[in-house]
């Protein structure tokens, strides 16, 4: 068998594995293949930050004149007495007081109306001509010192 072999150089080649690799490799043997499969691009994947809408105060509780009583898309809500509408459809409150909700027919649709139902002003202390006369007194001293 050793005569065979080198009489022969390239049957030497062929029982010889590392030296047959080495001369007949072809180039894109060399190159590296994907190992995953390829993902498809998705259509969805995004969304939107959310809104916050709906009612923010509801009936019977207080507010400050300009707080915020409703907010909404559209006029689910319409405003009512001492209301004021947003350019967005924001209902916020005019005057200091209770919120109250009622239902009304507009425009032949039964809505729910917003009002706020203001404070009523505190009575105010009489006092007597003398209390009176005494506090002009002391302001009167007062600019003249």
């Amino acid at each position: 068998n050793a005569e065979y072999m080198g009489e022969y150089p390239l049957m030497n080649a062929l029982f010889c594995r590392s030296a047959f690799r080495s001369c007949t490799t072809p180039v894109w043997a060399s190159v590296r293949h994907a190992h995953k499969v390829a993902g498809g691009s998705s259509l969805n994947g995004r969304d939107s930050k959310p809104k916050y809408l709906g009612v923010k105060k509801y009936g019977g509780e207080v507010v400050v004149a300009g707080n915020i009583v409703v907010r909404q898309r559209g006029t689910k809500w319409v405003p009512g007495r001492h209301v004021g509408l947003g350019r967005d459809h924001t209902i916020f409150a005019l005057v200091d007081g209770k919120v109250k909700f009622t239902h009304e027919v507009i425009h032949r649709h039964m809505r729910t109306v917003v009002n706020i139902e203001p404070f009523k002003p505190p009575k105010r202390l009489e006092c007597s001509s003398l209390e009176q006369a005494d506090v002009a007194q002391q302001t009167s001293s007062v600019s003249h010192a």
